[in-house]
């Protein structure tokens, strides 16, 4: 019976306890941000864009246009290899001018 009066109390203590406050610390003032630059999108720019590929592919053709007539080659199919690589290769450059603040 002891026990089950000091849970008791202790549980009636808590409920009445107050949060703890540290004596250390001050409460600081809230301040706003400083405020933000705006950026903008105006200047140069350059740059350079690489591109390779590679294909292995054949082309098979079973129909052609003569004077601007359809004709089925369907018996005399025509296959051609398209293989081979490839290189881009591309620069660019340019102004950008942003007009409104936002």
């Amino acid at each position: 019976m002891p026990a089950l009066s000091f849970g008791g109390a202790l549980l009636v203590g808590l409920a009445f306890a107050a949060s703890a406050q540290a004596a250390d610390i001050a409460v600081k003032p809230l301040t706003k941000a400083p405020p933000v630059a705006i950026s903008s999108w105006t200047g140069f720019y350059a740059g350079l864009g690489l591109g390779f590929r590679s294909t292995a592919a054949d082309l098979t053709t079973t129909s052609v246009f003569e004077d601007g007539i359809p004709r089925d080659i369907s018996d005399a199919v025509v296959s051609q290899p398209f293989d081979g690589p490839g290189l881009r290769v591309n620069p660019y450059a340019g102004f950008n001018w942003q007009v409104a603040p936002s």
